[in-house]
C-alpha cells in the first residue's frame, strides 16, 4: 500500500497519476460517492455506497478521498477506526494507492462533530502510514517521500 496525504487542493491525485502511471479508470473516487450519498440523503443509497466502497476498495489501484468516507461514517455514528483496520488488512500487501486529505493543520474546529471527524481522520492517517510501504506528503503539487 502507498499512502499519499496533504492539504485540500494540493495536487495529490495529479501526483499519484503521474508518479504511478494511473488513469482515470484506475481511480475509485470515494469523495464523489460520498457527496452523492449526502446530496440524496437516502438511507438505502448510503448503504449502497457503503457496499460499493467496501466491495471495490480492496481491488482498486487508487482510492481517492478516503477522508470523505471517514466523515460520512462519523456523521452516521459508525466506527471508522475498525473499518480502517479492516481496510489495512485488505490492502497492505497490494499496490493500492490511498489518497487522503490532512486536516491536522490550522484551527481546531468549534463544532464537536467536526472535531470528532478531525480526530478520527488523524488516527486513520497514523494507522495507514504505519502499514504503508511508502508515504508521500504533497504540498503545492510537489511530492516528498517521507517513508
Amino acid at each position: 500500500m502507498i499512502l499519499i496525504f496533504g492539504g485540500a487542493y494540493q495536487g495529490k491525485l495529479d501526483f499519484a497519476k503521474k508518479e504511478f502511471g494511473l488513469t482515470e479508470s484506475d481511480v475509485l473516487d470515494i469523495a464523489e460517492l460520498c457527496r452523492m450519498a449526502r446530496t440524496k440523503n437516502d438511507q438505502d443509497l448510503n448503504y449502497g455506497v457503503d457496499a460499493f466502497i467496501n466491495q471495490n476498495i480492496m481491488t482498486a489501484k487508487c482510492a481517492y478521498g478516503l477522508d470523505e468516507y471517514i466523515r460520512l461514517m462519523i456523521e452516521r455514528g459508525l466506527d471508522s477506526d475498525s473499518w480502517i483496520e479492516e481496510l489495512i488488512e485488505g490492502v497492505k500487501e497490494a499496490e493500492t494507492v490511498i489518497i487522503i486529505n490532512d486536516y491536522s493543520q490550522g484551527l481546531v474546529p468549534m463544532d464537536a462533530e467536526d472535531r470528532k471527524f478531525r480526530e478520527a481522520n488523524g488516527r486513520a492517517m497514523i494507522k495507514l502510514a504505519e502499514s504503508a510501504e511508502s508515504v508521500y506528503r504533497i504540498f503545492c503539487g510537489i511530492g516528498t517521500n517521507i517513508k
